[in-house]
């Protein structure tokens, strides 16, 4: 999804010439069926972290909706310590058609807090693909997306690679990928509403299949959560620009229809990334063109005096 870049000049007072640009992109969309393995962290430690990502729950959800992905969800905990738990799902597998479906994936993903505190979630993912049961997880056509939630790094037996030759050798056509929210690198992190070693293990995962390394020392997840699901289901719901723009310029429009700046139903912009970020009803569908038109920023302009 490179933007095409247009560009337009204005003048402005002072004698300062400007350039405009126009950024163009297209939303994404799933080219195959999603099955997605959560594997939640139920040692004693995880209470708040679960209530938080449970909360947040259905904006997983809407983004998957949104997409019209066909997808499957199952959920895991990090406990291996026992060959009756190692790799067993919690509940049943989900579906478009489950009923009640957001309820139902928020009481599959509080776990508990009474797992064993070595925490193994891609031990765990291992033992899952492997066991027959598991089948609707294991699609051929399906990719396979893996999002793991702890507060402990993976303290997995072997070596992260030799996960990650699994997954690819268990893989559907569509591929797999690892996402964390996790303790941050390089020294975890701590906040208000969580307090976690470095993840290390869990980004190298992460960062080898291209998926997401999310804090989980954040206080709100909802756009973590969104962000999972629009990855599951083929789209984004942030758009980076080719050039800094003059903030007061930005317009962005979706099918040409003008969306509003504003932090719900929305869109905003993000500095550090320099990126155009959706929110709620305003991420684009699939398949429907982003254009972002702005003046490059050229600093503070000063008045030409002619001297």
């Amino acid at each position: 999804m490179a933007p095409l870049l247009l560009l337009f000049v204005g003048c402005v007072d002072y004698g300062v010439s400007r350039v405009g640009s126009a950024d163009v992109f297209q939303q994404g969309a799933a080219e195959v069926p999603a099955d997605i393995l959560w594997v939640v962290d139920n040692s004693a430690s995880m209470r708040e972290e679960q209530d938080t990502v449970s909360a947040h729950v259905d904006t997983f959800i809407d983004a998957l909706l949104l997409s019209g992905v066909d997808f499957h969800i199952g959920v895991l905990t990090t406990d291996v310590s026992d060959a009756a738990v190692a790799g067993v799902l919690v509940g049943d597998v989900l579906t478009p058609a489950t009923a009640d479906l957001a309820t139902t994936l928020l009481d599959q993903v509080r776990v508990g807090t009474r797992g064993n505190r070595t925490e193994q979630p891609l031990a765990s993912v291992r033992a899952a693909l492997a066991s027959v049961d598991n089948a609707p997880l294991a699609r051929s056509d399906a990719r396979l997306d893996v999002i793991v939630l702890t507060d402990e790094d993976d303290h997995s037996p072997d070596a992260v690679i030799d996960y990650l030759a699994d997954l690819e050798a268990s893989e559907g056509s569509g591929g797999y990928r690892v996402s964390s929210i996790a303790g941050g690198l390089p020294e975890g992190c701590a906040s208000l509403a969580a307090q976690a070693e470095a993840g290390v293990r869990l980004y190298e995962a992460a960062n080898g299949s291209d998926g997401l390394f999310e804090s989980i020392c954040q206080e709100d997840f909802a756009g973590v959560m969104a962000s999972l699901g629009l990855l599951a289901a083929g789209m984004v719901d942030r758009f980076p620009l080719t050039a800094i723009p003059e903030l007061s310029s930005l317009e962005v429009r979706v099918d040409d229809v003008l969306i509003h700046q504003r932090p719900h139903d929305g869109w905003q912009y993000d500095a550090a990334d320099n990126a155009i970020v959706f929110d709620g009803y305003a991420i684009p569908r699939p398949g429907q063109g982003i254009e972002v038109r702005y003046f490059d920023f050229l600093g503070q302009a000063t008045e030409d005096t002619g001297s």
